[in-house]
């Protein structure tokens, strides 16, 4: 056994859960546009080495790991992709040659609690890491964030459990796709608590077990088949983030992300009984006369963002009484002049070419537009609402079965892309079930 040496305390980002957790959630699709690179520039035929028979995933702690991919590095695309991103996994403790030599056979990376630990099933020597620890065993090169995690690592590989890890790992993807070359198994609580504390303490939330999804290639589609498994009891429909069944939502407009959400008013209560959106808490307050109703949204919504963070959006919906909100905003507008000068409120309305702007002691609080049978809720100041109201209808993404349908741009995903293949690839598509059971649904990447 040739064991690099290891680095006390292995600090830096790979010790900062969160950071670690959203390059562990986003590595898939970085997988995936290394893919679409190769797709466009090389086709997606290559030889294939010889299969080895050891099992990396004895050495990675897959059953309580947060996020852990199982790739077959013997397919270039595959390989590729795992060569620029294991460096970023390690903190750069890997470089892109150290990872490049140790390729063509299966692989298998683990992150949880700011750690990481690599295993590649090849007979080459282990590399020295800038940082951590490598190790040569039994036909599979370890590298693990620190000594004692390696230690820990290659006695789980001699353990007699071992003989199941890839056994055990299969289980996780019952009714996924069959033989793909990538796959993630991953835990939805933390890598939802990575972005949102609030969405992690909901009561769906906590109802998550495992998650699971593939990479597949179609033809010159990439597509991303995803599931994740809740604990059903104590749940009712009411608690789950959008509405549960088959049939997808009809949705308008582009952007840089557009949803569609049938039953936007469940969506709408999910995220504010989360703590979200607390501006509209204001609502709640007001009599009445003067609250518009946004427990009835009408049967289809349009959610509009400009960015993953979700800190700008725009609801375009069809509500069954669009005069009853034209009324209250009209007697609110009226009112609410009257009231702030007498100090029985800080609540401030203008109205401009059809939009209602609502501020509380200067913040904006919601901009709302009723156009025809449209309403249109933002919290953006730059949002177009008449614009978000008309748009044209979008069509719906391939195979589209639940709920939830998006169709985003690249870059919402991937972030900058390559000026060579930018103009070559479409939109990202997608749809979502949520069951009490469960989540499922698949992305759709096409190549052009």
């Amino acid at each position: 056994m040739d064991q690099g040496s290891a680095q006390g305390g292995y600090r830096g980002v790979v010790a900062r859960r969160r950071v670690q957790l959203l390059v562990a959630a986003g590595a898939l699709a970085a997988v995936a546009l290394v893919v679409v690179l190769v797709l466009l520039l090389r086709g997606g035929d290559g030889d294939k080495s010889a299969q080895a028979t050891s099992e990396p995933l004895a050495y990675v702690p897959a059953g309580s790991a947060e996020v852990v991919f199982d790739v077959d590095t013997r397919e270039p695309l595959i390989a590729l992709g795992v060569e620029q991103l294991a460096p970023r996994v390690t903190d750069g403790a890997l470089t892109t040659d150290q990872v490049h030599a140790l390729l063509g056979g299966r692989a298998a990376i683990a992150t949880g609690g700011g750690k990481a630990w690599l295993a590649f099933s090849t007979n080459a020597p282990a590399p020295k890491p800038s940082k951590g620890a490598a190790a040569a065993h039994d036909g599979v090169v370890v590298f693990a964030s620190s000594a004692a995690d390696l230690q820990a690592a290659l006695k789980s590989a001699d353990s007699s459990a071992a003989k199941y890890a890839r056994a055990t790992f299969d289980k996780r993807f019952d009714g996924l796709p069959q033989g793909t070359s990538a796959r993630v198994g991953f835990r939805p609580q933390p890598l939802l608590a990575s972005r949102s504390s609030q969405i992690a303490n909901t009561r769906w939330a906590k109802s998550l077990r495992d998650g699971a999804a593939v990479l597949a290639t179609e033809g010159n589609v990439v597509r991303v088949p995803f599931k994740i498994d809740a604990d059903p009891v104590g749940l009712t429909p009411a608690d789950l983030p959008i509405a549960t069944g088959a049939q997808p939502p009809s949705a308008r407009g582009s952007g840089p992300l557009i949803a569609g959400i049938r039953n936007p008013a469940q969506t709408l209560t999910f995220i504010r009984t989360a703590g979200l959106l607390q501006e509209l808490n204001l609502v709640d307050q007001l009599p009445g006369f003067l609250k518009p109703d946004l427990g009835n949204l009408g049967p289809n919504g349009t959610l509009t963002t400009t960015s993953l963070d979700f800190s700008h959006i725009t609801l375009r919906t069809e509500p069954p009484d669009p005069g009853d909100w034209s009324s209250k905003l009209g007697r609110l507008d009226a009112l609410s002049g009257i009231a702030r000068r007498t100090g029985i409120t800080d609540i401030d309305i203008a109205h401009k070419d059809g939009v209602y702007t609502l501020t509380e002691k200067g913040n904006l609080v919601a901009r709302i537009g009723i156009f025809g049978r449209a309403l249109v809720l933002s919290n953006d100041p730059s949002a177009d609402l008449q614009a978000a109201a008309n748009a044209p209808a979008s069509p719906t993404p391939p195979g589209a079965a639940g709920a939830l349908t998006l169709r985003a741009r690249p870059t919402a995903f991937f972030g900058e892309i390559p000026d060579l293949i930018s103009g070559r690839i479409g939109d990202v598509t997608g749809w979502a079930r949520a069951e009490l059971n469960g989540l499922t649904g698949e992305l759709q990447l096409a190549v052009g």
